[in-house]
């Protein structure tokens, strides 16, 4: 279900590579690309990733919000209006440590 809403396809590769460049954009230049992420409802599709069972696209997914949180006021605003930061804190309770270490020290750093 999550990846039919994330991809038309529904191919986990291409909604990686759609993960990933979004993220690495938002960590070059999170003002601009935050609020455009914001504005295309990107954020509602980066959370539906999160269901997905990757744990490398997760990671990509978890570190794209966490860009866009650490952006403008207007983006964390919307995200807490979306509960982005409940979905966040579930997967963390599951997930093992290892898995947002990288996520956590690169923006931290």
């Amino acid at each position: 279900m999550a990846l039919a809403l994330c991809s038309p396809l529904g191919d986990v590769g291409l909604v990686h590579a759609l993960v990933y460049l979004v993220r690495r954009a938002l960590s070059k230049e999170q003002d601009s690309y935050g609020k455009l992420v914001v504005q295309l409802g990107l954020i509602e599709r980066l959370v539906s990733v999160l269901d997905i069972d990757s744990t490398e696209l997760r990671m990509e997914a978890v570190w794209a919000l966490l860009n866009i949180a650490s952006g403008r006021s207007e983006d964390v605003k919307e995200m807490i209006n979306l509960d982005v930061h409940r979905k966040v804190m579930q997967l963390l309770f599951k997930a093992p440590f290892e898995l947002f270490e990288d996520v956590y020290y690169s923006n931290t750093t």
